[in-house]
């Protein structure tokens, strides 16, 4: 127990430094970490799926994070190229 209850503070503290050094920026965790995924794509865009999947977290949180990123101009949204069902952003 007491090395689980370690890992966990840890963790806290590292959210802690990593919030206060984004928060400048105007940036959340989420809101850096869906920048940071869509950095890492070929082209430039990622379905909204992929990033739910990729992330392992549920899909309202991904529109959510999107939506306050596409608000601050950080990325926009547009139809997906094969599968009109679905919105990629960039």
């Amino acid at each position: 127990m007491a090395a689980v209850t370690s890992v966990m503070r840890a963790q806290q503290l590292m959210l802690a430094r990593i919030d206060q050094a984004l928060r400048p920026h105007g940036l959340s965790f989420a809101r850096y970490e869906m920048l940071r995924l869509l950095a890492f794509t070929r082209e430039g865009r990622l379905p909204m799926a992929s990033a739910t999947a990729r992330l392992q977290v549920h899909p309202a949180s991904v529109t959510n994070t999107v939506d306050r990123l596409e608000r601050d101009g950080l990325v926009r949204r547009e139809p997906h190229p094969r599968d009109g069902r679905a919105t990629s952003w960039c």
